[in-house]
């Protein structure tokens, strides 16, 4: 009999009794009654409960759970506290760690290249400017531009290509890049910036603790979560210099003009989050694990190479198993071990060692784990092992667009931290050293300093398939020339007038020249 039917049947029983006992004893019936009610209450009670934990499973404690503890903590508390260490191994990753140092130089290489340039997109008709005099303004601004960029930092030392490069590795190394603003003498512009590493913006001591003022790791806030500051230390607190106790300054986040001081470029996962976290946070431990057993299965391999050919008496426990000490053939005591060496116990059996370091599980293994790096890293496994054995053209080609989709995230808060910061501040300055004619410029600084950034492209896979399609998607109209050359990395403007050249040039020379209007050929010349 089922327990629903078990149920059933006691349940009518008790209410018959209920009956009985209330002609003889309403009293007591009152109260049987009471007691039946509360332990229905009790038992839908208990169903709801279950029903809940049933729907939360995620969240349960049971026996395989019980060692699995968490805390709602807020966003600088699961971070801050932390973030030193969490920088230190990182960078002890990036130096030491192969896997790792490629995966973030691939990352560099894919992100910055060559360099995320700039092309001016000063609005000519909001500023009542013919089309000629649009371009030019254009080639002004994007002339002095070029000349700032050429040295930006204010050691004198670096390029904007070059500091952009710096600053993404920054972020992945560190999880956040820091730039001050400086006002350096003796050069065509005064505006420049000075890189600084993490670990020198911190707090005053004790102030983390303060109530009266909003300080946590070197950054201040205002009532709204605004930045207005940042507490930054003369030198790196791990330099010789440093050793002296000195106090952070405080530099405010932006002038009184609302120019920025300091630039801050991080990931903000979570509101309020004021610092940045490596990028390899999540896969540290995979890397730490990965990198002791690849050398234990080296070191294994190197000592199971060595011998050759081992000499046991008959019976004996192999190498040492006999009696006296290990010796090569010609008598020596064993010290150290070589290549290629015959050993000799006390007996005259030859034995040939064959090594089997590491086993047929090493590759697989070691692929799953790189296989966990890349999904943790967000990237595509062929991308961070530069493994393209099993590739073929589509998932190849599958595998690329999914990393370029990672990469011009990067590129975005490059473009939008640094790159855009520093061409309004330099147009700025060269409008107020007339250095380019930029009437009532704060009147119409938006249309003036109008700009987009164009980062490195990619090559083609496979090029006669892709230039194909590019060409039709402009022939149909779904692209655009500009659209498709700034997605290799061109400057659609410098392209043109390049091409422009070099027709009148063939042409100069009686030599024909193909154009392609749309997904049509015709011949020049």
């Amino acid at each position: 009999m089922r327990r629903s039917q078990q149920h059933g049947w006691w349940d009518r029983v008790g209410r018959a009794l209920d009956t009985a006992i209330s002609v003889v004893a309403p009293h007591q019936a009152a109260r049987r009654q009471y007691s039946r009610n509360r332990r229905y209450a009790l038992q839908a009670a208990s169903r709801i409960l279950q029903a809940r934990l049933d729907a939360s499973d995620a969240a349960s404690i049971t026996r395989l759970t019980s060692s699995w503890t968490t805390t709602a903590g807020s966003p600088d508390a699961d971070v801050l506290d932390d973030l030193s260490r969490l920088r230190g191994r990182s960078r002890d990753l990036a130096r030491n760690n192969g896997h790792a140092s490629g995966i973030i130089g691939a990352i560099v290489n894919n992100v910055v290249g060559t360099g995320i340039r700039l092309q001016s997109q000063a609005d000519g008709e909001a500023l009542g400017l013919s089309e000629d005099e649009t371009d030019t303004l254009r080639d002004e601004q994007e002339a002095v531009w070029s000349r700032w960029a050429r040295r930006c930092d204010a050691a004198g030392g670096l390029t904007l290509y070059a500091l952009e490069r710096q600053v993404c590795r920054q972020l992945l190394e560190n999880g956040e890049a820091f730039l001050v603003r400086a006002a350096v003498k003796g050069r065509p512009f005064r505006t420049a910036w000075m890189p600084i590493e993490a670990d020198r913006v911190d707090s005053p001591p004790e102030w983390d603790y303060r109530r009266d003022v909003d300080v946590r790791k070197g950054i201040e806030l205002g009532p709204q979560g605004e930045r207005l500051a940042y507490w930054i230390l003369p030198h790196h607190p791990g330099d010789d210099r440093a050793m002296r106790p000195r106090m952070p300054q405080r530099v405010p986040a932006f002038d009184k003009d609302g120019r920025p001081n300091v630039l801050h470029l991080y990931d903000q996962r979570r509101p309020g989050q004021r610092r940045g976290v490596p990028f390899l946070r999540p896969v540290m431990g995979y890397f730490e694990h990965l990198s002791q057993y690849l050398e234990a299965e080296l070191v294994a391999a190197r000592i199971a190479a060595c011998f050759a050919l081992i000499i046991n008496e008959d019976g004996d426990g192999g190498i040492g198993g006999g009696h006296g000490e290990l010796t090569t053939v010609d008598g020596q005591v064993v010290e150290s071990l070589e290549p290629g060496m015959i050993l000799r116990g006390s007996g005259i059996t030859p034995t040939q060692v064959k090594p089997d370091r590491p086993g047929d599980t090493f590759a697989p293994f070691v692929e799953n784990v790189l296989r966990a790096i890349a999904a943790g890293c967000e990237l595509p496994y062929e991308i961070i092992s530069k493994d393209f054995s099993k590739s073929n053209y589509s998932n190849m080609r599958g595998a690329f667009l999914e990393a370029r989709r990672f990469f011009r995230i990067l590129q975005q808060t490059i473009s939008d931290g640094l790159v855009l910061p520093s061409w309004e501040l330099v147009q700025e300055e060269a409008f107020l050293r007339g250095m380019v004619a930029m009437p009532k410029f704060y009147e119409h600084r938006d249309a003036y300093l109008r700009a987009t950034t164009i980062p490195p492209g990619w090559e083609w896979v496979d090029p006669k398939n892709e230039v194909e399609a590019a060409l039709l998607a402009i022939g149909g109209n779904i692209a655009t020339q500009a659209e498709q050359i700034a997605a290799h990395g061109g400057d659609y403007d410098e392209v043109l007038k390049q091409r422009a050249r070099e027709v009148r040039k063939a042409q100069a020379l009686g030599l024909q020249e193909e154009e392609r209007e749309g997904n049509q050929t015709r011949k020049e010349g």
